[in-house]
């Protein structure tokens, strides 16, 4: 909750914002009815940082999908993909190395994760 606080403090100081994949935006508003004032939804913002880390996390699998076409994604959740692979014998080798691409992937971005399965 701490980093969450210091986040929302970091996103409240900027006039623009850049997200995580280096979009500039200006913070969503909404219009408070009671005070009469736009106010920044700064929720929304995390939740949209969110996203495009686990995005940015999961494109290594999307390339390598296309790349090796060993596996089929066949179903994508937001925060981790369903697979379907070619040939079940090499699926193990196949996860290893989907878990190295992510997790060199979040070690770039800084980011504490790894993949599980």
């Amino acid at each position: 909750l701490a980093a969450r606080e210091k986040r929302m403090d970091v996103i409240k100081s900027q006039k623009e914002y850049l997200t995580p994949l280096g979009v500039v935006t200006h913070p969503f508003q909404y219009w408070d009815k009671e005070k009469r004032e736009l106010k920044s939804n700064i929720p929304t913002i995390l939740s949209q940082e969110a996203t495009e880390i686990e995005m940015l996390l999961l494109e290594p699998i999307l390339d390598y999908a296309i790349e090796s076409k060993t596996f089929t994604i066949v179903l994508y959740q937001f925060d981790g993909l369903s697979l379907q692979f070619e040939h079940k014998k090499r699926s193990k080798n196949i996860l290893l190395k989907l878990k190295q691409l992510v997790e060199e992937r979040a070690k770039s971005l800084g980011v504490i994760t790894t993949l599980t399965y």
